[in-house]
């Protein structure tokens, strides 16, 4: 029997709606990732307890105050009004920061809101249908949302699919093809699919109705024991994936599972259909672009390896009217300098589809364009970076010592600032970061942990890798080269030089192995060939990605990382409910990782600027690698020239 909608509690024991507390969310700056732990019950007409496993705090609490209450000897009446006065002041004084933080992430969000929408709404009028929408982006190869991560995938084939819920630029979780959960308790989640939604009208689907059994599946396929397969843990917890009736389905947890909204939305939670596996096999749902058949706003069309790949409006999709757009063209370029003069010259409607794209790039066109002519949209709220991998299989990265004392010695401020030349600026980052309020750690704190600091403090450190990598006794002669990423506006290329440099001062010194993103995304992908990896990482929207990262057994683990603390603080993050209680684990997960046994090299966290003609209309926040199909269908021309 399902239970009533109105399951949520708000903070301060008030009700309110799914959608309030969506929003309520993110205005505190909790955002996605805080969603599923501000706290779940029953409906209105239900006593069941709330679910962030506030209870045995709040006696926690009430007994501390208690004792604190109790005088051991006989106190002046003064004396005992004064300690609930200071109380009450002290709560109120904390009520007032909490308001005023939320106040100003609010106020954030909402300048966010007007600028894309001054920059992106027509005059008058609504949106234009027609037209084809060309932007540059890649693919590398690797189609399967299971398998490969890269932000050229996503803005490109993975516009055939589609995701059961979504979110927005400051990780709001949102309904899609599904109607947001219901949370009956927490192990268990409830999604209705809706009843418009269809597959494209090619074999083998024949535009069929779009069931409960196909998301069913389409989670469950995640978790499946395919070597290749990289999200093989984001649902590891769930043991149930029922199908209720054909637009319901149920999903049960062996343990608490906080992040489990957050997850269902993920950007990669994309619904690859039983028919199309069943017909092609998962090799060819992985390579062969003819197998792309999902429920997404385009159709796939057409693919020409290194020169473009094309995409037509699917005219059934469930959002009515949208997409706009007759279609999309992506235009591969490995230039940046070459993209730019395309922009220029008309070719391309859009610049930097993924993450990159800079303020420099806005004034260059703005230059040449006339300002009226093109609009930028910073995007900063990214969770993507960098991410240098140590295979601690291999020599000589087996020795903890050693990825220690290449932690210290990386010189982090440099590392940026090449970064900052590129395509693809970053800022400083740790393993989480910094806009994953409130897990990420800031550039302040940062700032104190040995190997991000600088100054005398950083020479410190550079004394401390010395010390280390002289007490191993490994042979520095002959070491394995690193396999570096060359695509990406070459961030992945110059960080490298940076980091060789850096390493030379303590006399390690390696070769360098570029590869294009199709052999890295394989070499990558299959944990092996490689010693030590340098390309992108995702991150996402809950800091439970880091279980997929660093957990041994994560689908993301590429250097087969274990340690049994950074495990079991792993373990916990996800089976525990509450803001503050999962702050206090992570932190101390990331602290770990970075001063007692690092697993990579952490360096920054991307940002950048989506840079359009002023035709273009319709840009909506994106939080997270890609620039998705369902942000492109927002999109319209308004003007454009023939």
């Amino acid at each position: 029997m399902r239970t009533s909608s109105k399951y949520w509690q708000r903070m301060r024991r008030e009700r309110m709606s799914r959608r309030g507390l969506l929003s309520a969310a993110s205005r505190a700056g909790v955002g996605a990732a805080g969603l599923a732990l501000v706290g779940c019950g029953g409906d209105d007409d239900d006593d069941q307890p709330a679910v962030a496993q506030a209870q045995p705090q709040q006696q926690q609490q009430q007994q501390a105050m208690q004792q604190q209450a109790q005088p051991q000897q006989q106190q002046a009446m003064q004396q005992e009004q004064a300690q609930p006065q200071a109380q009450q002041q002290a709560q109120a004084q904390q009520q007032a920061q909490a308001e005023q933080q939320a106040a100003q992430a609010e106020q954030q969000a909402e300048q966010q809101a007007e600028q894309e929408q001054a920059a992106t709404q027509p005059a008058e009028g609504g949106p234009i249908a027609g037209g084809i929408y060309n932007y540059p982006s890649t693919d590398g190869g690797i189609f399967d949302p299971a398998v490969v991560i890269h932000g050229g995938t996503s803005g490109t084939v993975w516009n055939v699919y589609d995701r059961l819920n979504e979110q927005d630029g400051n990780y709001r979780i949102k309904e899609a093809m599904a109607d947001l959960a219901e949370v009956v308790d927490e192990q268990t989640f409830v999604y209705t699919i809706k009843p418009n939604v269809f597959w494209h009208d090619v074999e083998p689907l024949n535009g069929r109705q779009f069931t409960a059994d196909d998301a069913a599946f389409g989670l469950e396929r995640f978790s499946q024991d395919n070597p290749e397969f990289i999200h093989t843990s984001a649902f590891d917890l769930i043991d149930s994936f029922e199908v209720v009736d054909d637009l319901t389905m149920r999903l049960g947890a062996t343990a608490p599972f906080a992040p489990l909204l957050t997850r269902v939305a993920s950007t990669w939670a994309l619904m690859v259909s039983r028919d199309a596996v069943d017909a092609f096999g998962d090799t060819a749902i992985a390579s062969e672009f003819d197998a792309q058949i999902g429920t997404g706003p385009f159709i796939a069309d057409s693919r020409t390896a290194d020169a473009e790949t094309s995409f037509s409006r699917n005219p059934n999709w469930y959002r009515g009217e949208q997409p706009y757009l007759d279609g999309t063209r992506n235009v591969w370029f490995s230039d940046s300098a070459i993209q730019l003069s395309a922009f220029v010259s008309g070719q391309l409607d859009q610049v930097s589809s993924m993450v990159g794209g800079n303020p420099a790039d806005l004034a260059t066109v703005q230059d040449e364009l006339g300002e009226d002519e093109v609009w930028g949209v910073l995007r900063s709220r990214t969770t993507q970076g960098s991410g240098a991998h140590f295979n601690v299989t291999e020599e000589p990265y087996q020795d903890p010592r050693v990825r220690l004392a290449l932690h210290l010695a990386a010189n982090r401020e440099q590392l940026i600032a090449v970064s900052l030349s590129t395509r693809i600026p970053q800022t400083l980052g740790g393993p989480v970061a910094e806009v994953l309020e409130p897990y990420g750690f800031t550039k302040d704190e940062l700032a104190q942990i040995p190997g991000f600091r600088s100054g005398a403090e950083r020479e410190e450190d550079v004394a401390e890798a010395q010390t280390l990598l002289d007490s191993t006794g490994i042979d520095l002669s002959n070491l394995p080269p690193a396999v570096v990423w060359s695509g990406g506006g070459g961030i992945a290329s110059n960080m490298t030089q940076v980091m060789q440099a850096n390493w030379s001062e303590i006399g390690f010194n390696i070769e360098v192995n570029e590869v294009g993103t199709g052999d890295f995304l394989a070499i990558r992908s299959s944990r092996e060939g490689f010693a030590f990896i340098v390309g992108g990482h995702s991150g996402g929207a809950d800091p439970d990605f880091m279980h997929e990262e660093h957990h041994t057994n994560g689908g993301q683990n590429y250097g087969h990382y274990t340690d049994p603390t950074v495990d079991d603080l792993l373990t916990q993050g996800r089976t525990t409910f509450g803001v503050e209680a999962r702050k206090d684990i992570y932190d101390r997960a990331q602290r770990y990782l970075m001063t007692e046994n690092p697993p990579r090299i952490f360096a920054g966290h991307s940002f950048g600027m989506v840079i359009a003609r002023s035709y273009v209309k319709g840009f909506s926040g994106v939080a997270h690698h890609g620039f998705t199909g369902v942000h492109l269908a927002n999109m319209w021309f308004d003007g454009k020239p023939a």
